[in-house]
């Protein structure tokens, strides 16, 4: 498999923190080809490479959560409120697709007031996170039985191929080594 396909495939794989475990899942499986791979009870994915009897040994440590959303509240409309997991920048939220990682992922997509329906100068502003919420198309009683409060959300990225090899994907900067 060539690096760049790796990279994409990791890179694409819903894990926000807290709710690691398919892009976990996909590193093992990717990394068992070379190695043999263990996790640990937190969750850890432990591969180890080489002589393990060598008097020189190299760590390479990563983490592979990436930003994403937590479900607080469903409200009468069966709109999820959610809050930030990790430090997620709300310029880029507004009609973004996710996943709802819930027992079967669910897609939705992040909303807020329209700027036709704000006041004054409030439609030039980013809203606030409180101010958004996920839309997954249920009424209020379905969303409440498919999505549990604290749900983990991660945002759908979409592979791009940029100039040269350069890529761009969400959890880039987590799930890949820069040489």
């Amino acid at each position: 498999m060539a690096v760049k396909d790796i990279v994409l495939g990791l890179s694409n794989a819903n894990g926000p923190s807290g709710a690691e475990g398919s892009a976990a899942r996909l590193a093992m499986e990717l990394l068992s080809d070379y190695t043999p791979v263990v996790r640990d009870s937190l969750g850890n994915v432990i591969a180890e490479l080489g002589n393990p009897d060598s008097t020189n040994h190299i760590l390479i440590d990563a983490h592979i959560d990436e930003i994403g959303l937590v479900v607080t509240d469903i409200d009468e409309n069966g709109f999820l409120h959610v809050a930030s997991c990790g430090g997620i920048d709300r310029r880029v939220l507004s009609g973004s697709e996710v996943v709802v990682m819930s027992k079967n992922k669910i897609c939705g997509v992040v909303c807020c007031r329209p700027p036709h329906l704000t006041v004054g100068e409030d439609h030039t502003k980013v809203p606030e996170l409180r101010e958004m919420a996920v839309d997954i198309g249920y009424k209020a009683e379905k969303a409440r039985e498919l999505v549990p409060i604290g749900t983990r959300i991660a945002l759908k990225g979409r592979p791009a191929s940029l100039l040269g090899n350069r890529v761009s994907v969400t959890a880039l900067d987590n799930r890949s080594l820069s040489g």
